[in-house]
């Protein structure tokens, strides 16, 4: 007898408070770890998974429920759950204590940085979500490059915005940003000289990371 069909995720969209969400033990991304519990995951994420630029641009800039996390229908979170430790950093302090992790100072903070509830997806196993999940990962969006984001900085403080809330809504620190955007500066007065930046490179896109640190030697600021 032929096997059923596996369901799709519920297309349901259903609003669950970020407390009642349980971190997945058995994330794939994760596959060579073991958890003893949540605090020991939320851990790892905060380790290896840039939690902190998240939990720095939501306090920031709020809560973006752009994309409903997927989760079983016992609530563990199959897709999303560097999203759920932002937000469960934010919300517990007793996860901040147990896991010594301290929130970065913001001020004033969002008035969504503490969303009620968030949006949420569900499928009935996990073989139900795969095919969602393994399209999303092969062809989703590529983390922003340092040229891409030194760019994006640039345009937004040229249009009035301070430096302090841009580097806040991006992850970064103050003195990232300031270097972003100096070696993006830089580069595009050396463009508007003639210099262009595919002859100075193999490969694309442009270095901008070596450019930058550069222009911290006084040596290179004088020449």
């Amino acid at each position: 007898m032929a096997k059923a069909p596996t369901a799709g995720l519920d297309p349901k969209i259903t609003m669950v408070k970020p407390g009642e969400l349980k971190f997945d033990r058995a994330n794939p991304r994760m596959a060579e770890m073991e958890f003893a519990n949540e605090q020991e995951v939320v851990a790892h994420l905060v380790e290896e998974y840039d939690v902190d630029e998240l939990v720095l641009s939501i306090l920031t800039a709020g809560w973006f429920d752009y994309e409903p996390l997927i989760a079983e229908r016992d609530n563990t979170v199959i897709e999303g759950n560097r999203r759920l430790a932002a937000l469960r950093l934010i919300e517990e302090d007793a996860l901040r204590k147990q896991i010594g992790y301290k929130l970065p100072t913001v001020d004033p903070i969002h008035e969504n940085a503490h969303p009620k509830t968030v949006s949420v997806r569900y499928a009935d196993s996990r073989e139900a979500a795969y095919v969602y999940i393994g399209f999303k990962h092969i062809n989703g969006p590529f983390k922003w490059d340092a040229l891409a984001k030194a760019k994006f900085a640039s345009e937004w403080i040229a249009a009035g915005h301070d430096v302090e809330t841009v580097s806040r809504t991006l992850g970064d620190s103050h003195n990232t940003v300031l270097r972003l955007v100096n070696g993006w500066n830089v580069l595009q007065r050396a463009r508007a000289e003639g210099f262009e930046p595919s002859d100075a490179t193999t490969s694309s896109p442009f270095p901008i990371s070596h450019l930058y640190t550069a222009l911290t030697r006084p040596d290179v600021r004088n020449s």
